[in-house]
């Protein structure tokens, strides 16, 4: 007999970890095996029913927590989120992210869509107090409901995250955190939803700049050549450029690079070494040193995560 985890299994029927557990103590999960300190749970075990509630709808099939969940006879709950006009996200008490809707992920390649869920811990974001959101998380998770009004999103972050067009755009939204509960008055979820409030497009030279550095990111760097397409001098270009967008046209211009080379090495079809060259680069230390600043991991690191 196949068996998942209790992870896996928080995921499959829509609850967090720690329910599951409670679940596998109370003997509720049919054929479920204690190792030590963890549970097997057979792959075709269904969720066990709250007896706690009755059927009052046909459309709902049990209540968790305080939280609905519908069959799948019934999407509607699904998708007014998913297609939420703005990003929202669920987290579990551990941090870790439960469910996005599909604004939340705009712009972001599907295989980081696909992992993110289950494994990202807000937890262990490096960026939390650089944007502003460290205290704000804090009271979340302490229970509290928490508004952060016109959080401005970091540029370089913005690039990888949604895409190039936004690198240009400075975005500020209202963030608020609220706690979902179960019965027991027990923290279960918090919901994270981020509105935009106002944006900020910047200059016609900048965006001229940015377009060349689009359309020719496979070339070797040329300042000369970005400063004519935008029609200013190379250093009027670095100190607008800089102003604008918080970075410098070169540093804009790697970052297009690495997200192509991001792309390249999710083709499972072609070397690393082709990856790199297919994007105009060589593959030697700078580069791959280059690559794990941007990314975090080496080449093969980042390719090896999404296989």
């Amino acid at each position: 007999m196949e068996y998942i985890t209790v992870h896996e299994a928080s995921l499959k029927w829509g609850i967090n970890v720690r329910q599951v557990q409670k679940l596998c103590e109370r003997g509720s999960v049919e054929g479920v095996i204690r190792f030590n300190r963890s549970w097997a749970i057979p792959a075709s075990a269904e969720k066990p029913k709250d007896k706690r509630c009755r059927k009052k709808d046909t459309t709902v099939e049990e209540t968790v927590g305080g939280l609905a969940f519908f069959n799948q006879d019934s999407s509607l709950f699904k998708e007014i989120i998913d297609f939420f006009p703005y990003s929202v996200n669920v987290t579990d008490t551990e941090g870790v992210m439960v469910y996005a809707n599909q604004s939340f992920f705009v712009g972001t390649l599907e295989e980081a869509r696909n992992n993110s869920i289950g494994n990202y811990n807000i937890f262990h974001e490096e960026m939390l107090e650089k944007w502003g959101l460290k205290e704000h998380i804090e009271k979340a998770f302490r229970g509290e409901k928490v508004c952060t009004p016109n959080l401005k999103l970091a540029y370089r972050e913005a690039v990888d995250k949604y895409g190039k067009d936004y690198a240009f755009v400075s975005i500020f939204h209202d963030v608020t955190s609220f706690p979902i509960f179960d019965d027991d008055k027990q923290l279960q979820y918090v919901v994270t939803v981020f509105i935009p409030v106002r944006k900020y497009m910047g200059r016609d030279e900048i965006i001229w700049a940015r377009e060349y550095l689009e359309n020719h990111w496979e070339q070797p760097y040329d300042a000369k050549l970005v400063a004519q397409a935008a029609k200013l001098s190379v250093s009027r270009l670095q100190r607008l450029f800089k102003e604008h967008t918080g970075f410098s046209p070169h540093d804009y211009y790697t970052d297009i690079k690495m997200k192509h080379l991001k792309e390249a090495l999710l083709n499972f079809s072609i070397s690393v070494s082709q990856a790199f060259y297919q994007c105009g680069m060589d593959y030697n230390s700078y580069y791959a040193t280059l690559f794990k600043k941007h990314a975090g991991l080496t080449p093969t690191e980042f390719r090896n995560r999404y296989l």
